[in-house]
């Protein structure tokens, strides 16, 4: 899997992973609405999915930096707890489509280490997760406007509108340390940092892009691949 695939699939299973949220706290990653995603569980994912997929990247050739995959962890489980909390709202529950979907993949998953096979349940499963219950709203709202038949395209742009007024009336509060904002459906990155980066590697290493050359730099305790 290439570096842009493995983004592509990152998002999230919230189960365990959020809890109540007043004002910003110690060792909180993002509080997005009601709730909150710890800086412990982001470490944990972040490397349960390294240990998934490692082995896999370096057949490809592939490195990626750990705060890579962090911040575009973060922005997954952000993005699936706007969408949860917004299906609350609505009274909508995942479909069967959805159900059959996560036990296919806690079956793949189950010769995994346990790290592993959560990390991967966790992020694999959120882009479905979040496309499914968008697609029941934006139904939902379409049938209620009178469109007798809605499209499944039609339907998931119209439950995405939807969570992007979500987003803008509760503006998730992300940690600065993942360089990240979740104003939209996809990941923004933004330099948060206080310091200048004075060298070309400083540079690569402030990048929101895969850089597999200067992955490859760092230790191994920093990098996946």
């Amino acid at each position: 899997m290439r570096p842009t695939k493995l983004v592509a699939v990152m998002a999230l299973c919230t189960a365990g992973l959020l809890s109540g949220c007043a004002g910003a706290q110690p060792g909180v990653a993002a509080r997005i609405g009601d709730e909150t995603i710890s800086v412990n569980d982001v470490n944990r994912i972040t490397e349960g999915y390294c240990l998934a997929y490692e082995r896999q990247l370096r057949g490809d050739g592939d490195v990626l930096t750990n705060e890579f995959l962090s911040s575009n962890i973060l922005f997954r489980l952000a993005l699936s707890s706007a969408a949860r909390q917004l299906a609350d709202d609505y009274g909508v529950e995942p479909t069967a489509a959805y159900t059959d979907n996560l036990a296919t993949l806690e079956q793949t998953v189950s010769v995994l280490e346990p790290q592993a096979a959560e990390a991967r349940i966790a992020v694999d499963s959120s882009g479905t997760y979040v496309s499914d219950v968008l697609g029941s709203i934006g139904r939902q709202e379409l049938e209620a406007e009178g469109v007798a038949e809605p499209t499944t395209d039609d339907s998931l742009a119209r439950g995405g509108d939807e969570l992007k007024v979500w987003l803008t009336e509760n503006r998730p509060d992300i940690d600065p340390q993942y360089g990240l904002e979740v104003n939209d459906l996809e990941p923004v990155f933004v330099d948060t940092s206080t310091s200048f980066a004075a060298s070309d590697q400083a540079v690569a290493g402030a990048g929101r892009e895969p850089d597999a050359a200067y992955a490859a730099t760092l230790p191994e305790s920093q990098r996946c691949g």
